[in-house]
């Protein structure tokens, strides 16, 4: 599982087989709202613009 944190925003993200990307999610808040890419650098940048 990797983990970040961007503008005090957390998000968990693990590598997904089936999906053959990383998938992540914000923690800490009452929504859900995912985000993915096919490496961790495309996966940071989708974060970023989920904050």
């Amino acid at each position: 599982m990797i983990t970040t944190t961007y503008r005090g925003h957390i998000a968990n993200a693990e590598y997904s087989k089936e999906d053959e990307c990383y998938v992540g999610h914000l923690v800490g808040i009452k929504d859900i709202v995912g985000f993915h890419g096919e490496s961790i650098a495309e996966l940071e940048v989708a974060f970023i613009g989920h904050c």
